[in-house]
């Protein structure tokens, strides 16, 4: 796997007339958006519960898929996670939050393995985090905050498997779709969305609740594959350019931004890290 990244610039938004018909054709090429369900109960006995109570089939099969990847990444069946689920999971997220601070151009003395420490460790405990989709290991597990929020619709399914880390002790996880979120405007200082908006129903909305949560110039730590393939558990590809145009529109501003060889998805070409700043 290659790490190299490339940074590059936001172009200038086009007339508004222009750029709605764009996003527009992003929008028609994608799948039409439905329903958002959360996970009630265990992979065995569980399913995809809409806010009406009702089962969802497509979102059941979507999301028993995932949580069977987790639970045989805990098993160790999975090869990226053959050093053990949490071991390589929390590593991966303490580097990811040392590049966060490295965009904030704060002070952190890294070291592989190691808690968050210097400028960035204080910086996290004078800011309220909420994380979107972290999985079965979400970064904010890995520092200590004002307060940390994790939302997935597949939390409950972490928590009745035991995926969880001890570490989520300290988050606040709350089963709910990224499109409807359960907390007040303007009380999230830092959201972290890695990996994440190409599995979403709904990835506008979900921007969406982002930008009404955030403080004024507040951040959104935004990591997402680039890709054409498109599957059930990645109804949204994104491609640089699609993905620059609906953060712009969203009205988000890029702080800095870099496209990497790494990703995530093996029919992936590069990913997205971008750090943008709330209005």
């Amino acid at each position: 796997m290659h790490l190299l990244s490339r940074p590059f610039r936001a172009a200038a938004a086009p007339a508004a007339g222009r750029l709605d018909a764009l996003l527009q054709q992003t929008a028609t090429a994608s799948t039409t958006p439905g329903p958002t369900a959360v996970w009630r109960g265990t992979l065995q006995d569980g399913a995809a519960i809409t806010a009406e109570g009702i089962v969802h089939a497509e979102l059941t099969t979507k999301y028993r898929d995932a949580l069977t990847y987790w639970r045989r990444a805990a098993a160790g069946t999975e090869p990226s996670f053959e050093g053990g689920l949490h071991d390589v999971f929390g590593r991966w997220q303490r580097t990811r939050l040392y590049e966060l601070g490295g965009r904030l151009k704060l002070d952190r003395p890294f070291e592989p393995g190691e808690p968050l420490a210097g400028e960035l460790a204080e910086w996290c405990k004078r800011t309220r985090a909420l994380e979107i989709g972290g999985g079965p290991h979400p970064a904010v597990c890995e520092a200590a905050w004002t307060s940390a929020v994790a939302i997935d619709p597949l939390s409950d399914g972490f928590a009745a498997e035991g995926l969880l880390p001890t570490s989520a002790g300290n988050v606040t996880q709350i089963c709910a779709p990224g499109e409807a979120i359960p907390l007040a405007a303007g009380t999230i200082d830092l959201v972290i969305a890695e990996n994440c908006l190409d599995h979403v129903v709904d990835p506008w909305r979900v921007l969406s609740e982002i930008k009404r949560l955030l403080v004024p110039g507040g951040h959104l730590w935004l990591l997402v594959d680039l890709m054409h393939h498109r599957d059930h558990l990645h109804p949204h590809p994104f491609t640089q350019d699609s993905a620059t145009k609906m953060l712009t529109h969203a009205g988000f501003t890029f702080v800095q931004a870099d496209i990497w060889d790494a990703h995530s998805h093996p029919e992936a070409f590069g990913q997205m890290r971008a750090l943008l700043r709330c209005p």
